[in-house]
């Protein structure tokens, strides 16, 4: 996880929901129409293909926190980025439903 920047303290696993994974991978969505296809940058979201990016982004890394230390967050503005992040989001999923089981199923477990 810290090789792709999330920020664990910013927003800890167990604090994850799956609004919260939704919102992240809509917006890693609308990053990829963009990419795919920039007019719509203008039809859509009426700014160029970079301001749309760049406030995208911005969306992106507020709801996925992550730690760049002292440097600016990249735009996310290539395929290989978005897969990256994308990738990210289901790491962020799978761990969740982790989390939710340790926290559900494993203290009925210790009971019996």
């Amino acid at each position: 996880m810290t090789s792709l920047n999330y920020d664990a303290n910013k927003l800890p696993l167990g604090k994850l929901s799956d609004s919260t994974l939704k919102k992240g991978f809509q917006l890693l969505k609308d990053i990829s129409a963009v990419l795919t296809d920039p007019s719509i940058s203008m039809t859509k979201f009426r700014a160029s293909q970079s301001q749309v990016l760049l406030r995208l982004t911005s969306d992106y890394y507020t709801v996925i926190p992550h730690d760049f230390g002292r440097k600016a967050p990249p735009v996310i503005n290539s395929i290989a980025q978005l897969k990256l992040e994308a990738e990210l989001i289901e790491s962020l999923g799978e761990m969740e439903i982790a989390a939710e089981l340790m926290d559900h199923v494993l203290p009925r477990l210790l009971l019996l």
